[in-house]
């Protein structure tokens, strides 16, 4: 699941854990972000909302060409976050 925003992104976490009975080991995240958004204000801001470690969002932000400026800026600042589980159960 992925979305920009933190809310949504907070349930749907909170419905993984708390429902679906996900540990916390099991969920990742990934990051896509344009050119022109700074990437450690990006990642320092999912880090703080949705209050997790640096070593829970997986190595590689993908980076998106902005192309010309356009009204995305005042919409997507900090980029779109990627919910990622690795639960077998769950899966299946």
């Amino acid at each position: 699941m992925g979305n920009t925003d933190p809310f949504l992104v907070l349930t749907s976490v909170k419905i993984l854990k708390e429902i679906c009975q996900v540990n916390d080991d099991k969920i990742v995240y990934g990051l896509q972000l344009f050119t022109d958004v700074d990437e450690q204000v990006a990642v320092d801001y999912w880090m703080r909302l949705l209050n997790i470690k640096r070593s829970r969002i997986l190595p590689t932000v993908n980076r998106i060409n902005s192309g010309k400026i356009g009204s995305y800026k005042t919409k997507n600042e900090h980029g779109v976050i990627t919910v990622y589980v690795n639960n077998m159960k769950l899966r299946n």
